[in-house]
């Protein structure tokens, strides 16, 4: 990878959560909300398309747990989730080309399909709702039970 690859990504997923924080930082104070960043399973994996994607996503996830330590006793809530194998339509398509390459990957998925947009909007929905705030500064791994498999 060369080192401008790698810092595109770094400033895009890590330092894009940054500002994008930053930005709304004084919003969060006041009015007590909820920060539900939207990593990656390739950070835990390390898989993902080199080796600058898995590192910006882990980097993102640490920035969460230390936004979650300091906006936590501020009333904030911070957790993220890390979707892995979320149907997203073409870009799906780009890494499984074929039926046979996607039937290959659901044998390792213990629910024997892929994600959807709305399982992670769901879960999305339920960390940024006040009534669950006592889960803070956690990456919940979303991937059908891939990991255990």
């Amino acid at each position: 990878i060369s080192f401008e690859e790698w810092n595109k990504t770094i400033a895009i997923n890590l330092s894009g959560l940054f500002n994008t924080v930053k930005a709304f930082y004084d919003d969060f104070l006041i009015n007590k909300g909820s920060i539900v960043y939207i990593s990656s399973g390739s950070a835990l994996s390390g898989t993902g398309g080199g080796v600058s994607y898995p590192a910006s996503k882990a980097g993102g996830e640490g920035l969460i747990r230390g936004l979650a330590k300091e906006l936590g006793p501020k009333g904030v809530n911070v957790n993220a989730i890390a979707p892995r194998l979320i149907d997203t339509g073409e870009m799906m398509r780009v890494n499984y080309p074929t039926q046979a390459d996607l039937d290959a990957v659901l044998e390792k998925i213990p629910v024997r399909r892929l994600g959807t947009i709305d399982d992670v909007a769901n879960l999305a929905i339920f960390l940024a709702d006040k009534d669950n705030s006592y889960i803070q500064g956690q990456t919940i791994l979303m991937d059908g039970g891939r990991t255990i498999a």
